[in-house]
This record gives structure tokens, sequence and C-alpha cells, in this order.
């Protein structure tokens, strides 16, 4: 899958005069290979999880390194949808966490492509901030994201976090996806000594 997606990178870029049909065709390739592969690491990582195989790195990074990738990446997906995607935090870039950054970063990547997927119009807002332990000596980050999209019945929240399990069943047919993604969330975000 790799190669595949390798090579019709190098299609798309190594010959610029592709003709409009054909520009569209390798554009469906590269998103339909994009998808699939990140099914498979959703599938992967889940299986990890559930078999006690996950394995998190911690170290310590500055917010910055969490955000600018986060910031570039999904700015200009809710700019094609005609969203806006705010960013709200009072803490300086400079900030040093501590904890598994890449995990982390998948679990706002997870929810943040939700809150995309499901919104139509209005916008996305992240919010990163931390808030003192009660009965530790460490803070907690809080991360919030929050949409204007179609919103889940009070009834259906509780369920959202089971695998492949999602909001309603016209959902799937209506928007695409597995079910996996929340439920890998909250696995991670368990993990982690945090909660979804």
């Amino acid at each position: 899958l790799n190669g595949m997606l390798g090579m019709a990178q190098i299609m798309t870029t190594s010959q610029p005069e592709h003709q409009p049909e054909q520009q569209r065709q390798l554009n469906i390739l590269l998103e339909s290979g994009q998808h699939l592969l990140s099914l498979l690491n959703d599938i992967l990582d889940f299986s990890k999880i559930e078999q006690n195989k996950l394995e998190l790195e911690i170290h310590s990074f500055k917010l910055a390194d969490l955000i600018e990738p986060i910031e570039a990446t999904y700015k200009p997906i809710c700019h094609e949808k005609n969203l806006t995607f705010n960013l709200d935090t009072t803490l300086p870039p400079t900030t040093i966490l501590r904890s598994d950054k890449s995990r982390i970063r998948q679990v706002i990547y997870n929810i943040l492509s939700n809150a995309v997927k499901f919104t139509e119009s209005g916008g996305i807002n992240l919010s990163i901030q931390t808030e003192k332990c009660g009965s530790c000596s460490e803070s907690l980050l809080i991360v919030t994201i929050s949409d204007s999209g179609i919103g889940i019945r009070k009834e259906r929240l509780k369920r959202i976090f089971e695998p492949f399990t999602q909001a309603e069943s016209s959902t799937t047919r209506c928007y695409g996806g597995t079910g996996l993604g929340l439920a890998i969330v909250k696995q991670l975000t368990g993990l982690m000594s945090g909660s979804a």
C-alpha cells in the first residue's frame, strides 16, 4: 500500500502536464489509498490496545511541537469546506509537556477528523489548556474540541466510544467510516491516565 501511494505521489508531481481527468483519477487514487492506510493503522492500533501490546513513548516536548502540525493539517482542510478553525490556548508555545506526543496528536486528529466529517457549515474549535491535578504534583492536559456539526442524540453518547459503533445507523451510509476512531481515542486516553 505504501508503495502504491508512493508511486501515485511520484506520478502526480513528476508530470504536471497531466490531463485534468488523469489528475482527477490520480487524486482519487491517493485519497482512497490514504483512507485505506488510515483504516489499516486504526485496526492495528486497536488490536495492539486490545492485546495490551501498545507501549507509550513518554518524553518531554514543547506545546508548539504538538499544535503546529495540527494547525497545518486542519486549517487547510477546514478552509476547503468553508469552515472556520479556531485554536484557543492561553499556554505559551514553549510550554513543556511530558507524555506521548504522537498518541496525544492521534487522539486529537481522530476527533478533529470526525468534527470535519460531520460539520457542513460553521466551524471547529480546538482548546488546549492545563489544569492542576488535585491529588498529584503534575498538571492535567485538557483538550476540548467542539463543532457546529450534526450533533449526537443524548441517548447515543455512551455508545460512541464502543468499537465499530457510530452515532446513527445512517451515519455509515452518509459519511463512511468504521466506528474505530473514537474507540481508539478512549483506549489511548485511558492508557495515558486520562478520560474521553
